[in-house]
This record gives structure tokens, C-alpha cells and sequence, in this order.
């Protein structure tokens, strides 16, 4: 079943009443939509944690961590 939130509000009100793997996704989409990439990561990670399997979360997890890697490269070892 697809989720289609797309207020920020009403998926932290979901998440504090009854965290599923799937509000964690949705809630990750809308923060990567905005730019806020490590609260999409925080998002990817807490789902992880009810779903260690779950492929999605993984998918996301590693496309947000390349992005930092691309963008936060050390100084030391450009």
C-alpha cells in the first residue's frame, strides 16, 4: 500500500503515534525532496532498524551517503 503524505507535520504525528518502515520512507522521500539529507539518512537508518532487510531503506541509506561523499570530501584527501 502506498503512502501519499506530503506534510511533513502530519507524517512526524504518524511517526511519534506508530513508527512503521514505511512512514520512515515516506518522511525520508520528503526530506530528500528538500534537501535536508541528513534527516533523510536519520530517517533511512531508524527504518533499518525495525527492517534491517528492507532493500528500500538500504537503497536510500546509500544514495544519501554518496551524496556526502561527493560534496563533503576530506581536505586532506581530495
Amino acid at each position: 500500500m502506498a503512502l501519499n503524505y506530503n506534510k511533513l507535520e502530519d507524517l512526524d504525528a504518524m511517526i511519534e503515534a506508530q513508527p512503521t518502515v514505511e512512514l520512515y520512507l515516506q518522511r525520508c522521500v520528503l526530506y530528500q525532496q528538500q534537501g535536508r539529507y541528513h534527516d533523510a539518512l536519520n530517517d533511512c537508518y531508524s527504518a533499518l532498524s525495525l527492517d534491517p532487510d528492507n532493500t528500500e531503506a538500504k537503497t536510500h541509506a546509500e544514495m544519501i551517503e554518496s551524496i556526502f561523499g561527493f560534496f563533503y570530501v576530506d581536505r586532506l584527501n581530495p
